[in-house]
């Protein structure tokens, strides 16, 4: 199942010890920044888009889905992978509006009508964060959001994911 509904038959995200969350997280991170290596976006980075392979339920794991959304940033990167170039990826590449995704967890600048790039997928990243760190996917991000965070390192953690102007959030998920 999805991040939620695992979450939702552990007795909810709260009831998921902090480390494991983080871990989790850091996974999806690291899904992020391979897609981005080849060149794709997300688009639509939600925890019911990471689904959680527990048939080692001491060490749950990430997968990445639903990549529908997504384009390429670069369509070049097809050329790399000698990945030949169809109706469908060309549509993708040429498909470049950024008014996908699911509002929560849109970065501003999508909001304000500018192209989707890596950063307003660590944007969503930055926003599951804050969800995991406060345990409730329904959370949502708002001024004042740093007074919900104890600790200074997850607070700064979230602050360089989640910030508004994406010329100061991290410009690489793997860097997440």
């Amino acid at each position: 199942g999805n991040f939620v509904h695992w979450a939702a038959a552990r007795g909810g995200l709260a009831q998921i010890p902090i480390a494991i969350r983080l871990e989790l997280l850091a996974q999806a991170a690291d899904a992020l920044a391979a897609a981005h290596g080849v060149g794709v976006l997300h688009r639509d980075l939600k925890p019911q888009n990471l689904l959680i392979d527990d048939r080692d339920p001491a060490a749950p794991e990430v997968r990445l889905a639903d990549l529908g959304s997504g384009g390429l940033r670069e369509p070049t990167a097809l050329d790399r992978y000698a990945i030949t170039r169809m109706g469908l990826t060309e549509r993708l590449a040429a498909d470049s509006s950024g008014d996908s995704g699911t509002p929560i967890y849109r970065a501003p600048e999508l909001l304000a009508g500018q192209m989707p790039t890596a950063r307003a997928d660590i944007y969503a990243l930055g926003v599951m964060l804050y969800q995991c760190v406060v345990g409730d996917f329904s959370r949502q991000m708002a001024v004042g959001w740093e007074a919900d965070i104890d600790d200074p390192v997850l607070r700064a953690d979230i602050a360089s994911a989640a910030a508004g102007n994406p010329l100061l959030r991290l410009a690489d998920a793997a860097e997440f």
